[in-house]
C-alpha cells in the first residue's frame, strides 16, 4: 500500500548527495522499493513529509558520518506524495504495525497530531512528549488533547518540554494543570538538561517543533523567536529519544527552508536526525519490570505511607520509580522513569514530583 502514498527519492538526487560524501550515511542507506515491501532487517525509516523541506535536510544528512560502530538498519522511504494528515496517518500506522520506527521531518507542525493518532493501534496507553515553546501551536486540536476527558482513548499522558512563560496565558497554565500535563519549562531544562531524559524515555512518540530552538540557531522555521534552546541542547534530547527502548515514532516539524540562511536550519535538522539515530544505536534493552540487571533501592519517607522503591539499571545507569497499583481492581505496579536527583529527593524525605504526578494521573 505504501506505493500509493510515498514518492521515492530520485536516483539523480541520491547520486548527487552521496558523491559529496562517499563514506557518509547516504551511501549506507538501504534501498526501499516501496512496491515490494520493507527490506529484511529494517528497523527505522526516514520519511519526508514535505518534499522540498525534507530534501533540504537530506542534502546534509546524507553527507554526515555513519552513527555507531554497527550496521544501521535504516532505509529511506522517500517523501509523501501529498502532505496532509489523511496521507500521513496510514503510512505511519503501517510502519509501526510492522515494528518499524518512522523518523519524520520536513512537515507542518499541525501534522504532529497525525503522528500521535498513528500510535493508537500499537500503544494502548500512549505517552506523548512535545518539544515546543508554546501550547497553542495546533489550535483547538491541542486544546482537546490537554483536556483529559477529550483526549483520544489511547493517549494516557502528555509531557511538554521548552515552554516559555511569555507565550503562556493563565488559561494555558490552568489547562496544563487540569490535564496533569508534565511540564519542563525552558529555563529549568536549560539548567538541568538531564532532567528531560526520564520524561523522553517514557514516550511512545516525540514531536519536536523547531520553534523550540532560538532563531540564531534555526532561522528557517515558521514564526521564529529570539529565545529558546541552543542547537546542541536539542541534539542531546534527540539522543535521549533515540536511546529510549519504548519510543516508536519520532518527528521534526515546523521548518521553513525558504527563510533559512546558508542552509543553517537544514544542517541543524539533519544533526537532530543524526543524534536520534546515534541514540538508537545505544539502546540497552532495559526492562525494570523483570528485575534483570537491576538494583533495587528502598526509601522510607515520612511523607508517604509506604516505602518508595527505586530501580537502577546496571547496563545504562538509568533510574525508575515503582508506582504501586491501587483501587478496587488491585492494578499492577507501574514503573515511571526518573533520575538520580529524584532518588536523592526521596532520601531527603521530599517526595519526587514525578511520583506525585504519576499518582495523580494513575489514580
Amino acid at each position: 500500500m505504501l506505493e500509493h502514498w510515498m514518492k521515492p527519492i530520485s536516483d539523480r538526487l541520491v547520486a548527487t548527495w552521496t558523491a559529496a560524501a562517499p563514506d557518509g550515511l547516504g551511501a549506507r542507506l538501504r534501498p526501499w522499493p516501496v512496491a515490494s515491501g520493507a527490506p529484511e532487517g529494517i528497523r527505522l525509516v526516514l520519511l519526508g513529509v514535505d518534499e522540498a523541506e525534507a530534501n533540504a535536510i537530506r542534502s546534509v544528512l546524507y553527507t554526515l558520518a555513519v552513527p555507531g560502530q554497527q550496521q544501521l538498519p535504516l532505509a529511506d522511504l522517500g517523501n509523501l506524495r501529498q502532505s496532509g494528515p489523511a496521507h500521513l496517518l496510514p503510512v505511519l500506522e503501517e510502519l509501526m504495525e510492522a515494528g518499524i520506527i518512522p523518523v519524520l521531518f520536513g512537515g507542518d507542525s499541525a501534522l504532529a497530531h497525525a503522528q500521535m493518532l498513528s500510535c493508537r493501534k500499537t500503544s494502548k496507553r500512549m505517552q506523548w512528549v512535545i518539544l515546543d515553546e508554546r501550547v497553542d501551536r495546533a489550535g483547538a486540536t491541542l486544546a482537546d488533547i490537554l483536556h483529559p476527558r477529550r483526549r483520544p482513548a489511547h493517549l494516557q499522558h502528555v509531557g511538554m518540554i521548552g515552554l516559555q512563560g511569555h507565550f503562556m496565558s493563565p488559561a494555558h497554565w490552568k489547562a496544563l494543570e487540569d490535564g496533569h500535563i508534565e511540564v519542563l519549562r525552558l529555563g529549568r531544562t536549560q539548567r538541568q538538561l538531564e532532567e528531560a531524559e526520564p520524561l523522553i524515555r517514557d514516550a511512545d512518540a516525540v514531536s519536536l517543533h523547531l520553534q523550540v530552538i532560538r532563531q540564531s540557531d534555526a532561522p528557517g522555521v515558521v514564526s521564529p523567536t529570539p529565545s529558546g534552546f541552543f542547537g546542541e541542547q536539542v541534539c542531546q534530547m534527540c539522543w535521549y529519544a533515540g536511546m529510549s527502548d519504548r519510543l516508536r515514532s519520532f518527528g521534526i516539524f515546523g521548518s521553513c527552508m525558504s527563510d533559512d540562511r546558508a542552509g543553517q536550519t537544514a544542517g541543524l535538522a539533519a544533526q537532530l536526525v543524526w543524534y536520534f539515530l546515534e541514540g538508537w544505536m545505544h539502546r540497552k534493552g532495559d526492562d525494570p519490570t523483570n528485575g534483570a540487571d537491576m538494583i533495587e533501592y528502598v526509601v522510607h519517607s515520612g511523607g508517604f505511607s509506604h516505602p518508595i522503591h527505586f530501580w537502577k539499571s546496571q547496563k545504562s545507569g538509568r533510574w525508575w520509580i515503582q508506582v504501586p497499583g491501587g483501587g478496587k481492581r488491585k492494578k499492577r505496579s507501574v514503573w515511571v522513569s526518573c533520575s538520580y536527583q529524584d532518588y536523592e529527593s526521596a532520601c531527603r524525605e521530599a517526595l519526587p514530583e514525578r511520583l506525585l504526578m504519576a499518582l495523580q494521573r494513575l489514580a
